[in-house]
């Protein structure tokens, strides 16, 4: 009786939670850097500015809509938004644009009229401007809105930020869908850094446990050709890698991809990708969610996941008594049948692995001398100039780089990512973050230069109004009044 009464509570919380379209911006902001804004998927006008994992609402003038890209506000015409827009072909000529409240509609703009609408074929979305492989995200769960259809349509792209789930995995928005990948042995995605570090103090605690929008990647690695994955929307979809794209494929009606044996089962053995749906295909009110523990459990309607919910400690949740049972009553027996309850095989970003093969520049374009070499990775450097990259090549051309900055704590101290590095000056900021420092390093801490002004009696002193005994190095260097980097003696610059 008792889980019953738990379940009922929360289908009216799931109700209640619904009305709501917007995402739980909390939740996401707990994901980027202090003072990264979130576009809305309500208005174009709104806008949300994370500290500390809250986030604080915004609203752009009349006639502007916030863009995500330049974390401004700019005129409507000129943002790719089309929420409670109802002129979406505005300003648009001889481009697609999405039908709002929909993942697969299009409309076709030209002259700033609606020249034609559709929609794309089965098991497609339309997203970027085309119709692509794609499910629906039709489900409202913690921190997922209805209106979402990928984690980028909020977040800045070409801008690192981390997992609700995981401390050591980074993700990014580019052209053409999501990057990920996780920081190596020892290393967590420190978000207010924007890099790979030591942890220190609380730097994962942000690491919620919520669910956000899951987002398929498209591209994969040469080297992981034939290797498979799970769908992290839709449980009975996995992915082969071939010729750097992931390939769809579906298992058979009421099977879904295991991907502790890396195949399709029936959907009670099989353990799929946390994230994906496991209420597709049935009939129930209540199915479990993916959890080792057995405990968690997820809301459907009409085969769609609606929430989410968790069974007290000391009970677990039962598909079949559509309830929450204790532990007592048959657990061990429950989960050994359940694929949901066991461990997932963890999940980790591929590491390229490049050929030996060189590389060569041709008609702009970075590409294997050897022409029928097709693992070789080849790319331009942040030198520009045309190598093998060794974290894999972006969509542009270029290689991918890491978030892992120079600077690193170790211990107390700020110091040289590559310990064989002689030149870079790490230290301590203003804000007691590990940075390089521009202007060099004492006693562990970034020099800030003073900013020197003439004052009334033409004297070259700090703005400040710190003396020069007090260690001010204002001074004047041939007439003119500077930061003294030598040190200062009587108003003059030392030599």
């Amino acid at each position: 009786m008792f889980g019953k009464q738990l379940l009922t509570c929360a289908i009216v919380l799931a109700i209640v939670y619904s009305i709501n379209a917007e995402y739980n911006v909390d939740t996401y902001c707990t994901m980027v850097q202090n003072g990264q804004k979130l576009a809305s998927v309500e208005s174009c006008s709104k806008f949300y500015t994370c500290q500390n994992g809250v986030g604080t609402e915004g609203e752009c003038g009349a006639g502007l809509s916030f863009d995500k890209n330049s974390q401004g506000c700019k005129a409507s015409a000129l943002v790719e938004c089309y929420y409670d827009n109802d002129d979406p072909c505005n300003g648009k000529d001889k481009t697609y644009v999405p039908i709002v409240g929909t993942c697969d509609g299009w409309i076709y703009c030209t002259n700033d009229k609606e020249l034609g609408r559709g929609h794309c074929g089965s098991g497609m979305i339309f997203k970027d401007k085309q119709c692509q492989y794609g499910s629906c995200n039709d489900n409202i769960n913690e921190g997922v809105s209805a209106g979402m259809q990928s984690v980028c349509d909020i977040m800045q792209d070409n801008k690192f930020f981390g997992s609700t789930l995981d401390c050591q995995i980074w993700q990014k928005c580019v052209t053409g869908g999501l990057k990920t990948g996780t920081c190596g042995d020892g290393l967590i995605f420190n978000v207010q850094q924007q890099n790979c570090n030591y942890e220190t103090g609380t730097d994962c605690s942000r690491v919620t446990g919520e669910s956000v929008q899951p987002d398929e990647e498209l591209d994969c690695l040469a080297t992981q050709n034939g290797q498979k994955k799970g769908s992290v929307v839709k449980c009975s979809t996995f992915f082969i890698c071939s010729n750097k794209k992931w390939v769809a494929y579906e298992c058979d009606t009421n099977m879904f991809y295991d991907v502790n044996h890396a195949t399709c089962l029936n959907r009670q053995s099989a353990t799929p990708v946390s994230t994906c749906d496991r209420c597709e295909g049935s009939k129930k009110k209540f199915v479990n969610a993916v959890d080792p523990d057995c405990q968690k459990y997820t809301i459907c309607k009409d085969s769609v996941r609606t929430g989410s919910g968790t069974c007290d400690d000391g009970y677990y949740f039962s598909e079949p008594s559509q309830a929450c049972l204790a532990d007592s009553k048959g657990l061990e027996a429950y989960a050994s049948k359940n694929g949901a309850c066991a461990v997932p095989a963890p999940t980790s970003a591929p590491t390229a692995s490049p050929s030996t093969g060189t590389c060569k520049t041709d008609n702009n374009k970075c590409v294997c001398v050897d022409t029928t070499e097709t693992d070789c990775q080849c790319g331009f450097d942040e030198d520009e100039e045309c190598d093998v990259c060794a974290e894999g090549v972006e969509a542009d051309g270029t290689c991918v780089v890491l978030p892992l900055d120079t600077c690193i704590v170790d211990g107390t101290k700020c110091i040289c990512s590559d310990t064989e590095e002689t030149d870079c000056q790490c230290g301590f900021d203003a804000d007691d973050d590990c940075e390089e420092c521009d202007d060099g390093v004492k006693d562990g801490k970034c020099i800030i230069p003073d900013v020197c002004i003439e004052d009334a009696n033409d004297d070259c002193v700090c703005e400040s109004g710190k003396a020069e005994g007090d260690g001010c190095t204002c001074g004047f260097d041939e007439g003119e009044c500077i930061s003294c980097p030598n040190g200062v003696t009587a108003g003059d610059c030392d030599a």
